[in-house]
């Protein structure tokens, strides 16, 4: 193997395993390489790609135990460090999304905020579900917890590792989730799981032979069967007729006032970072004529 192809990162990925019989679900996931393309996108550094690459992987883990007609937004809100983050996940393993820093916070966490996951059920007649927790102790990882208890009520446990180790971004996680038919046994044992260990689990993730051990182990030596092994990716869905859109519904007046006696508008895309330039011609065209021929 050459230099180039020993150094290349490893595929960011989820695999799911199921207990036997299938009453829990585990999700091993490795978002290090998409976190890392995401906060390149955005151009970000240090502690930047750490908030971002947070709350994908939480984004991430959430989006894996949903249908593949949904789809997932979480907003995280705090006062510290960590600003904001919006992430956009799906479950056939999609992710975009961005951060913003409070650069006069110096501890590194969300210190206390609200995170909102809303999921879209993706056909006509469904209206979006939104749950919202609070941030308490700085970390997602209790606030993903407390929105499983309170906003889905399954008995649910996820653990993070994400920091960076030099140049190289960490990403992964850990979903632990009873399913239909689990018994008081396997609730417990699901509740039972502590943090510390949840996240020595999420480590384990780039090794699966040692990952599905601790697993089997922590659940009382259940046997676990691999049911899909997935690569993840990034996307994004911007575009010059959704800039069109979104100008359309921000209204002329305001539109042609941020343009000015400019030649055209420059509009940038906050999750994938590309400019788009709108002329001061075709917005006149734009606001002219019938904004329903671009819906």
């Amino acid at each position: 193997m050459s230099p180039t192809e020993s150094s290349s990162p490893s595929p960011s990925r989820w695999r799911k395993l199921l207990t036997d019989p299938g009453h829990i679900r585990l999700v091993a996931l490795d978002a290090s390489t998409l976190a890392r393309e995401l906060a390149d996108l955005q151009k970000l550094s240090g502690s930047a790609q750490v908030g971002l690459a947070d709350a994908a992987v939480g984004a991430l883990l959430i989006a894996s135990s949903h249908k593949s007609n949904e789809s997932i937004n979480l907003n995280a809100k705090g006062s510290g460090h960590f600003r904001q983050a919006i992430i956009d996940a799906s479950p056939d393993g999609r992710a975009r999304g961005f951060v913003i820093l409070n650069e006069e916070s110096p501890v590194i966490d969300w210190g206390t905020g609200v995170l909102s996951i809303l999921y879209t059920k993706n056909f006509e007649g469904k209206h979006p579900y939104t749950g919202m927790v609070p941030i308490t102790d700085g970390t997602l990882e209790t606030a993903i917890n407390e929105y499983y208890r309170d906003s889905e009520q399954l008995v649910s446990r996820v653990g993070f590792r994400v920091r960076r180790e030099g140049e190289r971004l960490i990403a992964r996680g850990v979903l632990v989730q009873a399913l239909g038919g689990a018994d008081p046994d396997e609730l417990a044992a699901i509740e039972a799981l502590s943090t510390p260990v949840l996240r020595e689990l999420a480590d384990l993730v780039e090794d699966p032979a040692a990952f599905d051990a601790l697993a089997a182990r922590i659940l009382g030596g259940k046997t676990l069967t691999l049911v899909e092994t997935l690569d993840l990716e990034s996307f994004c869905t911007c575009g010059t007729e959704r800039i069109e859109r979104a100008l359309l519904l921000t209204g002329a007046a305001d539109t042609l006032d941020a343009l000015g006696t400019d030649p055209y508008l420059e509009i940038t895309c906050d999750f994938c970072r590309r400019e788009y330039r709108v002329s001061s011609e075709r917005l006149n065209a734009l606001f002219s004529r019938d904004p329903s021929r671009l819906q």
